[in-house]
């Protein structure tokens, strides 16, 4: 008898639980976007493409911790619940009141900004602001910066290249490649980015700096904005947008394209959409964007890159090859342990804790990413970083975190600047994969 009265409770408290959960949902989405996280989700990936197919905006994926965060209505969201099970709580209720914080912080910013090209990191740079910078320390550092466009994008902004380092010496040393903002609405890979810029500058102007730090050892190839026309549209009308500004194709009035789903890599259209309407929309054709052509062209035009480095966010990930499959690197052992050090690197800044692995084991198998087209085309290296939320806001990241995030990107540095010197001779091993699922 107890075990059966045991029994019927706890079926009576999972459905308490569950009516809860819905009230909740109902409560605080009516009318209103909200941000809300799956956890313990039988199948994630399963539900997350259930989700994507639903419309949902899919946020954040952890197969590892069986984690979802999404935006959806609440029918969707509470229909998903009674068919999944696990938990659902909702982490912003009212996205829009949030953006609209957001907003009338970067407005009363823009009328107290002062002329000087300087950044300013207590808040996010526009794309004009950024592009100020980039030429005042072009200018002001010529011996060791060098500022260069490569081509526009759809609205006709330059897509710029920045070369730190011994960039006019006649000694030889490898590179690093270094991207941010590919997708526009992750607002603190740019900020990161511009960071590291400021970091590096300061690191080259100061010889005993640069005597210490193992990071003067490696020269910069650096695309500060991967994605100027989407970064822009987040800043002036849809915060949540993450595609490019590309015109509908044909028979639809849709506009943009995933960037980190168009290279033409193998893999591509894996893990993408067809529809032009699709925040992961792969395009009409692979390559077929102005800001994939540059970076790719950027990418293969020079024979120095030992290690490719993306910044994203969120998720607190350092992701190694590959995403268009589970099969693994030959040199995975190797890429591992880099992934580990830029761990432990980080976690030293702010003592928090990244996952390292390939975005097909920790999220689901997507292709058509600059990541794999790097690791395949040569680069031994080859990785992305996906920064932290902060507070639960995933993408609206709080203006008071830019600092302490941009120290945590500017650690991962060390550790990977110290792999590229000490493994500057050994065999790039890029396309042979090992079946590991």
């Amino acid at each position: 008898m107890r075990g059966i009265t045991s029994g019927r409770w706890s079926s009576y408290l999972q459905l308490w639980l569950l009516v809860i959960c819905i009230q909740n949902i109902t409560t605080s989405s009516a009318g209103k976007r909200s941000l809300y996280r799956f956890t313990d989700a039988s199948d994630v990936e399963v539900l997350a493409r259930e989700l994507e197919f639903k419309s949902a905006d899919i946020w954040k994926v952890n197969r590892h911790k069986r984690e979802i965060d999404f935006i959806a209505n609440p029918d969707v969201a509470r229909s998903s619940l009674e068919q999944n099970g696990g938990e659902l709580r909702v982490l912003v209720a009212d996205l829009d009141a949030l953006i609209r914080e957001e907003r009338a912080g970067i407005h009363s910013y823009r009328s107290k900004r002062s002329t000087s090209p300087e950044l300013d990191f207590t808040k996010f740079p526009s794309f004009e602001e950024l592009e100020d910078y980039l030429h005042h320390i072009a200018e002001k550092h010529s011996q060791f910066v060098k500022l260069e466009s490569h081509g526009y994008t759809h609205e006709n902004r330059s897509l710029y290249l920045l070369k730190i380092g011994q960039i006019n010496s006649r000694i030889e040393k490898k590179a690093m490649f270094l991207d941010a903002g590919i997708h526009a609405r992750e607002w603190a890979s740019v900020s990161s980015m511009a960071f590291i810029v400021s970091r590096l500058v300061d690191l080259f102007s100061d010889p005993q700096k640069m005597l210490n730090d193992v990071r003067s050892q490696v020269n910069y190839y650096i695309m500060p904005l991967a994605n100027p026309d989407g970064y822009e549209y987040t800043r002036s009308t849809d915060r949540l947008w993450r595609k490019n500004r590309a015109p509908p194709p044909e028979n639809s009035t849709c506009y943009g394209v995933d960037l980190n789903r168009n290279w033409n890599v193998s893999g591509y259209g894996v893990g993408a959409s067809d529809d032009p309407c699709s925040q992961i929309y792969k395009g009409s054709e692979p390559d077929s964007e102005p800001e994939v052509i540059t970076a790719k062209k950027l990418i293969s035009s020079f024979s120095d890159i030992r290690h490719y480095l993306g910044f994203h966010s969120y998720g607190s990930y350092v992701l190694t090859p590959f995403g268009y499959t589970k099969k693994l690197p030959e040199d995975n052992i190797r890429l591992l342990k880099v992934g580990h050090a830029m761990r432990e690197a980080i976690y030293a800044v702010n003592s928090r804790n990244y996952s390292v692995g390939s975005p097909a084991h920790i999220f689901y198998v997507a292709g058509g990413a600059s990541d794999d087209y790097s690791k395949l085309s040569g680069i031994p290296t080859s990785m992305t970083i996906e920064l932290p939320e902060v507070d639960g806001t995933g993408f609206i990241l709080p203006s008071e975190s830019i600092i302490d995030i941009g120290k945590e990107a500017w650690a991962s540095l060390e550790p990977a600047a110290a792999q590229i010197v000490e493994y500057e001779d050994y065999e790039v091993q890029s396309s042979i994969c090992v079946g590991k699922n």
